[in-house]
């Protein structure tokens, strides 16, 4: 069982966080693992992309698969357009242009 109001330190892109939750530790970790591990591959394909880009395109990725998009996208057409157009996002975004 968990503590309540357990605090939780974790690490992301170098910055470290402290927080107060009501969720088990563990639980909690493991979230974190799983951001890690989104922008961990997103790093690698866009080494370019600042910290905040990074974590903006990791949580547009959790959101999507939150949605149902994983299961809708498991037809070949979409897995090609949705790669076509999160490319296009990225390079729209390492440019610069459009985003403020």
């Amino acid at each position: 069982m968990h503590a309540p109001d357990e605090h939780i330190t974790f690490e992301i892109l170098d910055e470290r966080f402290s927080v107060r939750s009501d969720v088990p530790k563990e639980y909690f970790l493991g979230l974190v693992s799983n951001l890690k591990i989104k922008i961990h591959a997103l790093k690698t394909k866009y080494p370019s992309l600042s910290s905040a880009r990074l974590l903006i395109l990791a949580a547009l990725d959790l959101a999507d698969e939150l949605s149902g998009g994983e299961k809708r996208a498991r037809d070949g057409e979409q897995v090609e357009r949705i790669s076509a157009l999160s490319d296009s996002l990225a390079s729209v975004i390492e440019d610069g242009e459009g985003v403020t």
